[in-house]
């Protein structure tokens, strides 16, 4: 997983993320690659349950939409 959240954020960084990225992980190194998520600094949320996941997208989706119509960036 610690491979896998490094290329996220390296994808990441290199993209005008305008809106937050739900990210699932699940597999070894878990723990260490929250970590390097969480240390980024980028709009990247990581969840290891599916459902969860699906559920902040959804919440962030919608936080995203209110701010929009407010004018908010």
């Amino acid at each position: 997983c610690d491979v896998i959240a490094q290329g996220i954020i390296n994808a990441g960084s290199k993209l005008d993320m305008r809106v937050p990225v739900i990210v699932r992980l699940q597999g070894n190194k878990v723990d260490e690659a929250r970590e390097i998520i969480n240390k980024s600094g980028l709009k990247i949320v990581a969840d290891d349950d599916l459902d969860q996941a699906a559920k902040k997208a959804c919440k962030l989706a919608e936080i995203v939409r209110l701010a929009d119509d407010a004018g908010v960036k």
